[in-house]
């Protein structure tokens, strides 16, 4: 939405484009917003509003990349456990084997 009137996606690509330049700032995950208009509150809305949708997708990223993480350490503790259940059924067959007691 664009000064209260909401845009189809062609429609924002076609006034968007040439509009807006985004730079990368080295060795940060931020980024530079830059946006050309004649109208210093038309540029500042368009600025906010692209810093906004990338606030949101680095979280969405940030969210996912953790999910991904404790999915992977669920799957080796399950994998460890296993690990630990074989071994300590065998130095419990170990045990009756050679008359140990605890």
């Amino acid at each position: 939405m664009l000064g209260g009137k909401p845009l189809k996606l062609e429609e924002a690509k076609r006034f968007l484009k040439g509009k807006i330049k985004l730079d990368t700032v080295r060795g940060t995950s931020l980024i530079a917003i830059t946006v050309y208009s004649e109208k210093p509150d038309e540029a500042a809305e368009i600025a906010n509003m692209v810093a906004d949708v990338y606030r949101e997708y680095r979280v969405k990223e940030r969210q996912d990349m953790s999910r991904r993480g404790i999915a992977s350490l669920l799957e080796r503790n399950d994998k460890q456990n296993e690990k630990i259940s074989e071994l300590q059924t065998k130095v419990e067959d170990l045990r009756q084997k050679y008359n140990i007691s605890t």
